[in-house]
């Protein structure tokens, strides 16, 4: 059978300057590239350091012989921790693409805060139905403090390009949006959305701790002066004694 890898070879690193941008409405029935899941919500509780992964779905495709995506995220909030490109299937049962294919780009620039990665079969068969082109693992870096408000960002899909033998094959994109809430008390620190008798014990049990202590802990340092866990930090938690998150 004939290689297709040379046409889709040039045509893939020309996403860049030829595909769309944007997303439609998609019907049942319309290939899509869209994240899952598509709304990402992180808080009230503290979530510095939590870790979110998207998955990259192509789905309802037929014929796909090679694809190009370029995502971007907010580098503020978020940090890059890993990815994986899903191809082949026969390496990533979940993935896209059948052996052997070609890995044209997979780049990840973590300080601007973009990926971009793209592949292509280099012989037939084409790959027909459901699957997933990539994953994406991101860490909070930031969060809002009370009465700051939430902050929602879209982690989107800024080039998106999909190929079979000869052609584009049109699609529509789905982005994901992700919102951080605000953490809602610092003198919540077991993170129960509540002010109460264990948050007090959390912080007596550090008591004295600097950060070289191994009974140290930093979720109980939230008064002056930083660095040492001291009276202070319980007067700020008996401070907000009771007080329950009320969404």
């Amino acid at each position: 059978m004939r290689s297709i890898i040379p046409g889709l070879i040039v045509s893939i690193l020309l996403i860049p300057c030829m595909l769309k941008t944007g997303s439609a409405p998609s019907t049942l029935s319309s290939p899509v590239v869209r994240f899952d899941p598509a709304t990402v919500e992180l808080g009230p509780h503290y979530c510095v350091n939590e870790t979110f992964t998207l998955e990259a779905r192509i789905e309802n495709v037929v014929d796909l012989a090679g694809f190009g995506f370029r995502i971007v995220w907010n580098t503020t909030y978020f940090e890059y921790v890993d990815h994986i490109l899903m191809a082949p299937v026969e390496v990533y049962p979940a993935g896209v693409l059948h052996a052997p294919i070609l890995i044209i780009d997979d780049t990840v620039n973590a300080t601007e805060g973009w990926y971009r990665g793209s592949a292509t079969v280099i012989n037939p068969p084409t790959f027909n139905g459901s699957g997933t082109a990539f994953e994406i693992t991101f860490r909070v870096k930031h969060q809002p403090i009370a009465p700051e408000p939430a902050e929602s960002f879209t982690i989107t899909f800024t080039e998106s390009g999909m190929l079979d033998r000869q052609t584009w094959i049109t699609h529509y994109t789905e982005h994901s949006n992700v919102t951080v809430y605000p953490y809602w008390n610092p003198a919540d620190v077991n993170d129960d959305l509540k002010v109460d008798i264990f948050d007090v014990l959390l912080c007596a049990n550090a008591y004295q701790a600097t950060p070289s202590d191994p009974h140290w802990n930093p979720r109980c340092d939230i008064a002056n002066p930083y660095d040492l866990i001291n009276i202070f930090d319980i007067v700020k938690i008996v401070g907000s004694y009771g007080e329950e998150y009320i969404s």
